[in-house]
């Protein structure tokens, strides 16, 4: 069940490596707290060293840290478990998730993701338009802001997704190891077909 129905709030959940959220996303998520009403944050991978300071920061932004749940590095068990409290997943930036994302599409989870110009920073967004999620895609900090509250604001839609997003990515591009084989095996032969070419002259 999608826990906003029962909560009466929205979470989010940063389920990546806190070494990858940087000053920008994380300012990001802070006006995207103060921009939807009452919504709630949960962080894993938060270091001990860390907490006062990004309390902190949530003070200064007037956050209440009822509002934020942090965990410091967890068993895969609770990693997954965890996502049963989380309506949306924020993906980090400018090094967005792969398997971290993969993991929370395969728990029903949809993930926000603020894409960039390299390809570490679009990896996210590659799987998201492979499910036809583009619009948790954003170019920019404002499109991110309005995609969150679009997403957010009907319920029903959210619920759905995720009851189907498992079956989604299953049946997906992402999870189709026979094509992804075929197409590698014929790019290498592509590459030494090249290679035999450039010999023989």
């Amino acid at each position: 069940e999608l826990p906003a129905l029962k909560n009466g709030f929205i979470t989010f959940g940063s389920f990546n490596r806190y070494s990858k959220i940087s000053t920008k996303i994380l300012n990001l998520w802070l006006r995207l707290l103060a921009t939807i009403p009452n919504s709630h944050l949960v962080m894993i991978d938060v270091p001990d060293c860390e907490l006062s300071n990004i309390s902190n920061l949530f003070n200064a932004h007037h956050i209440d840290l009822s509002r934020v749940q942090f965990h410091g590095r967890t068993k895969y068990e609770v990693f997954r478990t965890l996502h049963q409290q989380v309506d949306i997943a924020l993906d980090t930036h400018p090094y967005s998730g792969g398997t971290t994302t993969c993991e929370s599409l395969w728990m029903g989870v949809p993930v926000l993701t603020l894409t960039g110009e390299t390809s570490v920073s679009r990896s996210t967004s590659s799987l998201l338009q492979n499910l036809g999620l583009s619009d948790c895609i954003a170019p920019n900090e404002e499109d991110y802001i309005q995609n969150a509250i679009k997403v957010t604001q009907n319920l029903t839609v959210m619920s759905e997704l995720r009851r189907s997003l498992r079956e989604k990515l299953g049946a997906s591009p992402v999870m189709d190891s026979a094509r992804f084989t075929r197409d590698l095996e014929n790019a290498y032969r592509e590459v030494w077909g090249k290679k035999c070419s450039e010999s023989a002259t």
